[in-house]
């Protein structure tokens, strides 16, 4: 009886020996596949966090392109809009002068046409040399004459070739009457107009004293002596003072 259950009992701890080698095995096995699942775990989180960092630079690198590209769109942009505004500026003065004109055209129509016509008793000669003084044919009306004179650099040309016209003789007493009436015309016209460069006319009266810083003698006048005749008109600028061309006289000692 002792024997036989020495045996069972030897059996038993194979049994257990084995059953213990077998379960140590299958616990190895599974600590072997933790480590790798763990180690393949690790793998997959740095490859991939690998990606999702280069996506993010990727990305920010794309939006700072965007960004730049939005930027210069819109400075472009922002640069059309201020030559808009200028360009409309401009127009805007350009409207307000063109009405300032065209009222002034309306107001002095009549006026420049009876210019005009004093223009055309001159001699062909001077009438032609009065016309093209001011940019105009021979045979041009009082609108275009009018055009003509509202022009400053015209104003120089013209006041040159009647002056001139009166030293050299070429103009009668009724040529030198017509000369003043037009010059005189003609300033206005441009102070009237143009506000940048206003003029105003200078004059002088029979009897006044010579004037060097505002009165011209005339070829054929005495050196010394009171105004007798005031044969042109001068002009000034309004603001400095400054004499353009002085008055034209003619001087007779009393």
């Amino acid at each position: 009886m002792q024997e036989y259950k020495r045996l069972i009992d030897d059996v038993i701890g194979q049994l257990r020996a084995g059953f213990d080698e077998m379960v140590h095995r299958q616990q190895a096995e599974a600590a072997r596949a933790q480590k790798k699942y763990d180690q393949d775990i690790a793998s997959l989180q740095m490859q991939h966090g690998e990606e999702i960092a280069q996506l993010k630079r990727s990305h920010k690198d794309e939006m700072s392109s965007l960004r730049y590209e939005l930027e210069q769109k819109l400075e472009i942009e922002q640069q059309k809009c201020m030559n808009l505004q200028t360009e409309l500026s401009a127009v805007h003065f350009a409207r307000k002068k063109a009405e300032r004109l065209n009222a002034y055209y309306d107001e002095r129509y009549y006026d420049a046409e009876r210019i005009a016509k004093l223009i055309h008793k001159l001699s062909d000669r001077i009438s032609a040399g009065v016309m093209e003084s001011f940019g105009c044919q021979p045979d041009d009306d009082g609108l275009k004459l009018l055009f003509g004179i509202v022009q400053e650099k015209h104003l120089d040309s013209a006041w040159l070739y009647m002056s001139n016209a009166i030293n050299e003789g070429l103009a009668s007493a009724q040529d030198r009457e017509i000369f003043k009436e037009v010059m005189t015309f003609a300033i206005h016209a441009v102070a009237g107009v143009d506000k940048v460069a206003a003029y105003e006319i200078i004059m002088a009266e029979p009897g006044q004293g010579f004037d060097a810083g505002c009165m011209g003698r005339a070829k054929d006048s005495s050196q010394l002596g009171k105004v007798q005749e005031v044969l042109l008109p001068g002009y000034r600028y309004v603001g400095s003072g400054k004499v353009v061309h002085p008055a034209l006289v003619l001087l007779r000692k009393s």
